[in-house]
């Protein structure tokens, strides 16, 4: 199943961005194979990193193995962000929310029924944190990176005192 492609990520490589260009680019490569989708929303986001140009934007999508053209925005699409501006703006109401553009409601609603989204944003990444003692009682923290989908959290990565296994064992998977 295809992975929703942010466009906080594509922009990242379009504009070849100092800190996240090169590691959003990777991300992609490594996900590559289960197939890259974009939302219709996300391709008019992109319309000003090309000038206006759709033949240029597309030309660049191609590049990037990103699939745009087949993927329609169904009413199961306009039910999700249905669901989801309702739950932003009734806790914005109670002082719950924060600001969250329509643009980021509508990509995750389309991302809902593919394998998840692959962005920056924040409220779908999370940590947790834990120690965990040895046999001599020492503690070693252990971080647990886990990401959103549309099958709930997943563990992406392990982190052994500061050691990524993700960054550590990546060539032996690749």
């Amino acid at each position: 199943m295809a992975w929703v492609v942010d466009t906080c990520i594509l922009l990242d490589i379009r504009l070849r961005d100092a800190v996240f260009g090169v590691s959003s680019a990777r991300c992609l490569q490594s996900h590559l194979r289960d197939g890259l989708v974009i939302s219709p929303v996300t391709y008019v986001e992109l319309a000003p990193a090309f000038n206006g140009s759709a033949a240029q934007e597309e030309e660049f999508l191609k590049l990037t193995g990103v699939e745009y053209a087949s993927v329609d925005w169904t009413s199961r699409d306009t039910a999700a962000a249905h669901q989801l501006w309702a739950e932003v703006i009734r806790k914005k109401r109670t002082g719950h929310g924060g600001k969250r553009p329509v643009a980021d409601v509508l990509i995750e609603a389309f991302a809902r029924r593919f394998q998840g989204i692959i962005t920056r944003n924040p409220r779908h990444f999370a940590t947790v944190k834990t120690l965990v003692k040895d046999a001599s009682k020492q503690s070693i923290a252990v971080d647990y990176r886990l990401e959103k989908s549309a099958e709930g959290w997943k563990v992406i990565d392990v982190i052994v005192e500061n050691l990524s296994l993700v960054t550590n064992y990546r060539s032996s998977f690749a």
